[in-house]
Formats: C-alpha cells, structure tokens, sequence
C-alpha cells in the first residue's frame, strides 16, 4: 500500500537462508525429540486411555486444510527464537528431573516455534488452534493420571449400580466391582472413562474453534465436559451389566465388551450435541441499539415533521 507518495516493497526471503534455518530445525529436533515422540508412540500403543494419540496430528493437519482460507502470507521471523529457546530448556529439565511432561511440552513448543521462525507470526497465529490441538495426544503424568482415575473408577461403579438397581436388578457396589446376582463387573482402570473424557474435550475444543457462538457457550460445553463423559461411560457399564446378564459364554461377553467400548463415544458425542442444542434454545438472539442513536434518529425525525409541516 502506498505511504506518503511512495510504494512500500516487501523483499523476497533469502532461499538459501530459509533452507539452512529449516535443515537446523530439523536436525534440531531429531537430535533433542526423537527419543521424546518414539516415547510417546510406545504409550499410544500400549495404553488404551491414550490410542487417540495416532488420530490426533491427523486432526491437527484437517483443521488447518479446514481454514486453508484464511492463512496469511509466510514470512521469517526471528521474533520466535525465544520460544525454541525456551523449548530446549523445557527438554533439558525434563531429562535432568525425569520429568517427561516437560519433554513433551516442549517438543509442542518446538513445533510451535519452527513454524514461528520459518512462516512469520501471522501464519504461528493461524496455525495456533490446530497447535493448541496437539496436547491431545500428550500423555498425562502417572500422578495426574492416578488422581484422575481412581475417582472416575468409583464414580462409574456407583452410578451403574444405581441405574441398574432403577431397572429392577439387586446390584451392589464393592471397591470397583458391580455385583449383580451371581455377576461380577470389575471397573477396570481402561474402564474408568479418561479415554471417554478426552475425547469429548477434544470435540468440545474443535467446537470452539470452528464455531462463531459467544464465548460463554463455549465454555459452558467445555465445563459440561466432565459430566458428559461421565453419562457415557456409566450407561456403557449398565448396558454393558444387563448384557453379559443374557450371555453366559465367554466369547460373546468379550465381544459386547468391545462393541460397547466402540459405541461410547458416538453416544457421547450425541450427548454434547444435546447440551449445546438446549444452550441455542435457551438463548434468544436479540439487536443491541444505541440509545444515543436512537434519540439523535428522533429527534431528526421530528424536524423534518416540523419542517415539512410548516412548508404547507
């Protein structure tokens, strides 16, 4: 655009300096994070509560296609070094400590900050919700994850009971097993719905970001998370208690096991789109006038009225 009489040109970037800068990201990474993400690969195989980690750069990469529209310009920026700055000392105190969280927020902030560097801030702040997304499929510390799972563990055995003892069946909670009869359904901890949590996060987050709603219904579904979660996992458990009631072979409970697993997180995800259909409901979309405008429209009108009445 033109300032004062003149033409502002923007240079192209140096080629060869932007080929040097990505090859020292990368080899960067390689040599400080590739023990950190196989790391995380072998948590994602192993640990059901994690499997969602394979599907989540997938997501990442669809959400910035989703708004492939809206990128800005790339163009280097150095304002980014602090970030991987601070990303390295992230990896540095996480292996000192034997703190792994820290390694794997900072090979995010790494990501974070190669984009920085190598496309300018203006593409790091449209890539920044498809980022955001990839703490996802960060495994949650062994204390974090037990303080979360034992209470979920006891409040599922609970609820069951008490829907199964609703439906007319004498079930009896003890520890983590659903007693009912001669059944016994132990609430293991793959049971416990942490899995089933995340994933109803990470649906509300992609609402959040893609959605033009007010911030408080944003936030409400985030908050309606938990409870959300928690209504799946515990219908899961008493289908999954009134099913193995009507199989006796181990196979076919084995199976009902499994397909209830499948099935909760459509069944969750049909709940949160039932809590943000009653938050529309509830909300009546109205048009905020200025009173200032208003009056100064009035009293225009009246006037004219004036004027046009004494010209007859």
């Amino acid at each position: 655009m033109p300032r004062n009489g003149k033409q502002l040109l923007i240079r192209p970037g140096n080629k060869a300096l932007d080929v040097s800068c990505a090859t020292l990201l990368a080899g960067c990474a390689v040599w400080c994070f590739a023990t950190t993400l196989a790391r995380m690969i072998a948590v994602w195989r192993s640990e059901p509560d994690y499997e969602h980690g394979f599907l989540v750069p997938f997501i990442a990469l669809a959400m910035l296609w989703a708004r492939r529209a809206k990128r800005p310009a790339a163009a280097r920026d150095w304002r980014a070094l602090p970030v991987a700055i601070a990303a390295l000392v992230l990896w540095l105190a996480g292996g000192m400590f034997y703190l792994r969280v820290l390694e794997e927020v900072g090979f995010l902030l790494w990501i974070a900050a190669a984009c920085g560097l190598l496309a300018g801030g203006a593409v790091l702040r449209w890539a920044a919700p498809a980022l955001g997304f990839l703490i996802f499929m960060v495994p949650a510390p062994y204390r974090v994850e037990q303080l979360l799972t034992l209470p979920l563990q006891r409040i599922a055995t609970v609820w069951s009971c008490w829907l199964l003892q609703c439906c007319g069946l004498p079930a009896l909670a003890e520890g983590n097993l659903v007693i009912v009869d001669d059944l016994r359904l132990e609430v293991a901890q793959a049971c416990s719905g942490l899995r089933l949590f995340m994933c109803v996060l990470a649906l509300a987050y992609l609402y959040a970001v893609f959605s033009t709603g007010p911030r408080w219904m944003k936030w409400t579904l985030f908050l309606c998370a938990a409870p959300v979660a928690l209504a799946a996992n515990t219908l899961r458990l008493t289908a999954t208690a009134l099913a193995w009631k009507c199989v006796s072979s181990e196979h076919g409970r084995e199976l009902l096991h499994d397909a209830a697993g499948w099935l909760m997180i459509p069944l969750a995800a049909a709940l949160l789109l039932a809590v943000l259909w009653y938050l529309r409901r509830i909300t009546i979309a109205v048009e905020v006038v200025d009173a200032t405008r208003l009056l100064r429209h009035a009293a225009h009108a009246n006037s004219f009225a004036y004027a046009s009445g004494g010209k007859e």
